[in-house]
């Protein structure tokens, strides 16, 4: 005996008795119409009632047994029979009825004692059943009826106890269950509306009401929208997102209009515009959202209400991650090269389109914040420095930075000697030097190497400032000494010093002989292939030194103070460089080609027979060429402590060129671009006037008398003072005269 039957998409579910037992209860049971997929689902539960609810939702069976006080579900399978909800309650009767279905939720009315009848709901779990409003608030009964679902909304006739039973609709929340209409302007009594269907957009009822009694009632159908805020959002600090409400839907359109309204500073109010609008106006369905005044990371949830032609609303909301912009940072990156001892600046601009604090800092140098939104950086080199990567960092309080670079590289800058002294202890020949000197790379280590000329040399690591050093030479004669600072990174600088030892010596072929500042007389002469020194101030038997001539390829004597005597006797074939220094001195040449500086003092100058350079220098001199062609020069050059000079003018004079060639040679006129380019005085020139002017006169009266050859002289003439004027005696008219200046 099959009573009541519920349908499924592939099967048939059904509540039957064996009839071969003598047992009165039901079981249910499912076929698929042939016997062998007829079969019993379970003995549970069983009722002495035919079953009379039921509902697909989606596949699965929803039923009630007779007596209607629990709620069951199953999926065709014995394990997926069970019960979902027992209502039972002592001296109740839940009466679970009334199953409508809308997508995948199963809605009824049920009694309960807290509520008495009211609208449930069920996704067919134990969790997801529950009242969806207390529509009579307390255990009085709405008593929804006539549940029936149009366009995915559900209709019914429930009473609130205020207005009585009037037209509901649902969409399955506490906020969208809504009466919609009062036919009869809050009497208790009610419109009953009954016999709910929709034809189209219209919904139409049977409906009692005060001004039209019992009639056909129509509502246009209206689905509450539903509200879409768009993706989860991004937008970097300090600018601006756009939102985008346009997927929001509503099943009524075109027939209704939407209005779009969003929070969007979280304050509850929507729509806000202007001040009030703190992230920028809410309407509308693309608002901007700005982030100017946001500091990320930050997540910023906002949200959208879109409201309906009815006055019905939805309200969604999204998220704006606000990203964290690292600062912007400006400044010359251009390569940067500068010397020890130098100070560079260059000036960053640097800031956070947030409002962040930005801070600046640099891998090296220093940084010095302005204040005004710029920084500087400064760096002074103290020591070389190989070619660097300097980083300049800006950093905001959110851990964030930008990094700008560019190369730096120092280089070394050589020492520099800033003072030198030599001195010799009187009598002796220990002689004293102190080098001062700077360097801009104030790190650096300094060594101060000494070469004393003799072969010798003394080296001071790490250097004092200033350096002091002392050196006994072991003979008389003439030194260069040179002094060398060198600082750590190898660069270097270098003074070179002459000082003079009271004595002789051989000297790379040069037989030097130095005296006193005392009255010196000094006799050099040959004999049996010697050069003999007599001097006083030469030590040994009759205070003479005797030389291989072989070994000596010229001769210099340096007389120093005093008035001094120098003779050279005629067998003495070597040039002689003499320079009688301070005093009334006397200079006598011998064979060779020689050059005689009276220096200060009234001197007598006697070149002998050689090609001779004989100047006077400063004093009332008395100048005689003797045989030989002799330059005679009554005052001074600019030459006359530089011997390099003085031996090639000489060599030059001496040369085997005509007068004329070597004179133009010697005065830088020679237009024979051969001779002139074959010259033996170098760039070492006689100019006795003009720009180039190396010869000047003493403003003393000298006499010149120039004496066999053909000789070239240079004097100071002066019609109106003879006291100022040279006086020359054995000029020829073959010779040149050089009017001094």
């Amino acid at each position: 005996h099959v009573d009541e039957t519920g349908a499924s998409v592939t099967e048939l579910f059904f509540f039957a008795r064996d009839p071969s037992t003598t047992s009165a209860v039901y079981q249910l049971w499912k076929t698929d119409g042939t016997t062998v997929g007829t079969v019993q689902l379970t003995n549970s539960p069983s009722t002495l009632w035919p079953i009379d609810n039921t509902a697909d939702v989606n596949g699965t069976f929803f039923f009630t047994t007779g007596s209607r006080d629990a709620l069951w579900k199953s999926d065709g399978t014995p394990a997926g029979t069970m019960l979902v909800k027992d209502f039972s309650a002592p001296f109740l009767t839940a009466q679970v009825s009334e199953f409508t279905a809308i997508d995948d939720i199963l809605y009824f009315r049920v009694n309960t004692v807290e509520h008495g009848y009211e609208l449930w709901r069920s996704d067919g779990t134990e969790a997801g059943t529950f009242m969806v409003r207390d529509i009579w608030p307390g255990a009085d009964s709405s008593g929804p009826l006539g549940l029936t679902n149009i366009n995915g909304a559900l209709y019914f006739n429930a009473n609130d106890g205020v207005h009585g039973e009037e037209l509901w609709r649902s969409d399955g929340s506490f906020e969208g269950t809504v009466m919609l209409a009062d036919l009869t302007n809050g009497s208790s009594a009610g419109s009953n509306p009954t016999q709910i269907t929709a034809v189209g957009a219209t919904i139409f009822v049977v409906a009692t009401s005060d001004e039209f009694g019992t009639e056909l009632y129509g509502w246009t159908s209206n689905t509450p929208p539903i509200a879409d805020a768009g993706r989860p959002y991004t937008v970097v600090e300090g600018s601006t997102v756009v939102l985008d409400a346009g997927n929001s839907t509503d099943v009524d359109l075109p027939n209704d209009t939407l209005n779009y309204e969003w929070d969007l500073d979280g304050d509850g109010v929507y729509g806000e515009t202007g001040a009030d609008a703190l992230y920028g106006d809410e309407g509308g369905v693309t608002p901007d959202f700005d982030a100017s005044s946001l500091d990320g990371p930050l997540s910023v949830t906002v949200s959208l209400r879109v409201t309906d032609s009815f006055g019905e609303a939805d309200v969604t909301t999204t998220t704006i991650g606000v990203v964290n912009l690292a600062p912007i940072i400006s400044l010359d990156t251009s390569p940067l090269t500068l010397v020890e001892g130098s100070v560079t600046s260059r000036l960053i601009s640097a800031y956070d389109v947030g409002p962040d604090a930005v801070f600046v800092t640099a891998s090296v140098g220093v940084i010095l914040d302005n204040g005004n939104g710029t920084w500087t950086w400064t760096f002074a080199a103290e020591d070389d420095l190989p070619t660097t990567t300097v980083a300049i960092v800006a950093n905001d309080d959110d851990g964030d930075s930008t990094q700008a670079e560019f190369s730096l590289t120092v280089l070394n800058a050589d020492p520099v000697i800033t003072s030198s002294s030599v001195s010799v202890s009187d009598g002796s020949s220990l002689v004293s030097i102190q080098i001062g000197f700077a360097d801009a790379g104030l790190l650096d280590q300094h060594t101060v190497t000494v070469d004393w000329g003799d072969g010798t040399s003394s080296a001071y690591s790490p250097a004092t400032n200033p350096q002091a050093a002392q050196h006994d030479y072991e003979s008389g004669g003439v030194y260069t000494i040179q002094t060398v600072v060198t600082d750590d990174d190898g660069g270097e600088a270098s003074s070179q010093a002459t000082t003079s030892i009271t004595g002789t010596r051989i000297n790379e072929g040069v037989l030097q002989i130095v005296g006193t500042d005392e009255d010196d007389h000094v006799l050099i002469s040959s004999l049996l292939g010697r050069i003999n020194v007599t001097a006083s101030f030469v030590p040994g038997w009759l205070h003479t030194q005797s030389f291989d001539v072989s070994t000596v390829e010229r001769i210099e004597i340096y007389l120093g103070a005093g008035d001094d005597m120098a003779v050279v006797t005629p067998n003495v074939i070597q040039s002689v460089l003499a320079n009688g220094g301070t005093g009334n001195d006397m200079l006598l040449g011998g064979r060779g080609d020689d050059v005689l500086l009276g220096g200060d003092g009234d001197d007598f100058l006697n070149g002998g027979p050689g090609n001779d350079l004989l100047i006077g220098g400063l004093g009332r001199d008395r100048i005689i060429g003797n045989r030989g062609g002799d330059i005679v020069i009554g005052g001074y050059t600019v030459h006359d402590g530089n011997n390099e000079a003085l031996l090639a003018m000489s060599a030059e004079w001496s040369s085997t060129r005509s007068y004329l060639s070597r004179v133009e040679n010697l005065q830088g006129t020679n237009l024979n671009v051969a001779e002139f380019g074959d010259r033996l005085n170098q760039e070492f020139y006689l100019v006795p006037d003009g720009p180039s002017q190396t010869v000047f006169d003493d403003s003393e009266r000298d006499q010149l008398i120039g004496n066999g050859g053909r000789d070239w002289y240079f004097a100071k003439i002066d019609d109106t003072d003879l006291d100022l004027s040279d006086s020359l005696a054995g000029l020829e008219d073959d010779e040149l005269l050089e009017l001094i200046q």
